[in-house]
């Protein structure tokens, strides 16, 4: 068993996941958990990305779809499913978010992979870097950039307070 705290011994663990036909990575320390794709509740005067809200255990989160964020297809599969991540937001306050994604694989370490610049057509801001893994090229993406900060406070905001612009309350 190892005795390395659990932080160090996933800190370069990533999730893969498929958007729009390439293979992205998102730090498994971030990954709350993986949910079919379900009815959501819809959220008023919201980019098109945010896909609304998802009614889970007695709370609500907002979901983005990845795929029209990242500018990627956004075709519906059998494998499209919902990855539950939790964000950073200004002054230290977490939040949890659901993203659409085109579908989950593995688990990769990136521990000794050398992470290089993307050449990828995924917008910059969120991404990270490549690295190449069992012969494969995996993008990774930082999942606190994926949206503006005052964009995902005021969805956390929308979900969590009784409003007209949330159904679920």
């Amino acid at each position: 068993m190892s005795t390395a705290p659990i932080s160090d011994e996933f800190s370069d663990k990533y999730l893969t996941v498929d958007l729009g036909g390439e293979t992205c990575g998102l730090a498994v320390l971030r990954i709350r958990e993986l949910l079919s794709l379900r009815p959501l509740a819809p959220l008023a005067d919201c980019p098109a990305f945010v896909r609304g809200a998802l009614p889970l255990r007695g709370r609500a989160l907002p979901v983005v779809d990845l795929r029209q964020r990242l500018h990627v297809s956004d075709t519906l599969t059998r494998r499209t499913c919902l990855v539950v991540v939790t964000l950073a937001l200004a002054a230290g306050r977490l939040a949890e978010f659901a993203f659409v994604v085109d579908g989950v694989g593995d688990v990769v370490s990136v521990a000794h992979a050398p992470v290089a610049p993307a050449s990828t057509a995924l917008d910059p801001a969120v991404v990270l870097g490549q690295v190449a893994v069992d012969g494969r090229t995996v993008t990774l993406l930082d999942v606190d950039r994926v949206l503006p900060a005052a964009l995902a406070a005021d969805l956390v905001d929308r979900v969590a307070s009784p409003s007209p612009a949330n159904p679920l309350s």
